[in-house]
């Protein structure tokens, strides 16, 4: 007997069996049957109502909620997208003048006539 077969030996007892479930598995199917007790309770709900459902129920352990958090975040908070900065050479008072220009070259009136008397301090 080689030393591989040896080590195979005294080793086969502690080994899993085939298809001997994982510590896992359990809880994965505890979710499993959690999740289709609820579709069998609302079978008409949509998914998003079928997450909100988690999230509102106080039995539900903290990684299913967190899970209908994650699947529900797209549909509360949008991703931001990246916006291109551009900055031009012109200066505020260029700007200013061109649209006055294209107003037909009256300046623009103010909305309210203060004097600095109007202002309290």
């Amino acid at each position: 007997m080689n030393e591989r077969e040896l080590h195979d030996e005294r080793h086969e007892d502690w080994r899993a069996k085939k298809g001997t479930p994982n510590k896992a598995t359990p809880f994965k199917q505890e979710i499993l049957s959690r999740m289709s007790q609820r579709m069998s309770e609302k079978p008409a709900v949509s998914p998003m109502q079928f997450f909100m459902d988690i999230l509102a129920d106080p039995e539900s352990p903290y990684s299913e909620k967190k899970f209908a958090a994650k699947e529900l975040l797209p549909y509360c908070c949008a991703k931001l997208s990246s916006v291109e900065v551009s900055q031009s050479t012109k200066s505020h008072e260029q700007r200013l003048a061109e649209l006055t220009e294209m107003m037909g070259g009256d300046e623009p009136k103010p909305l309210i006539e203060l004097s600095p008397s109007d202002i309290k301090h």
